[in-house]
């Protein structure tokens, strides 16, 4: 996990913005909902990254929580197979976990 922001921050609006929405997205979604925290999947360093940091600088409490792309979507997929199982069950569905791709060095 990645964090942008103060850690000891309190919080009381959280977004969750999985996937890959794009860092304009996840702007609208800090500014517009008014969001503490925006938890995100990946984001766009350059866009999100840095509007959270402009705001933490002009004395906003705002924060970006990266998992990653996979990571944010993994317990999705997990209880897909709950959710798709009893709809074809002539079919065996498995998850198999991707876990994070990236290695942190």
């Amino acid at each position: 996990m990645r964090f942008i922001g103060e850690p000891a921050m309190p919080c009381q609006r959280i977004g969750m913005l999985l996937g890959a929405i794009g860092g304009e997205n996840q702007i609208k979604a800090l500014h517009l909902a008014d969001l503490d925290v925006a938890l995100c999947g990946e984001t766009v360093e350059w866009q999100a990254g840095e509007y959270v940091r402009d705001a933490i600088a002009t004395g906003q409490k705002k924060a970006l929580i990266i998992l990653g792309h996979a990571t944010s979507e993994e317990a999705g997929m997990q209880y897909l197979v709950e959710w798709l199982q009893p709809k074809v069950d002539d079919v065996k569905i498995t998850f198999i976990p991707a876990g994070d791709p990236v290695q942190i060095i």
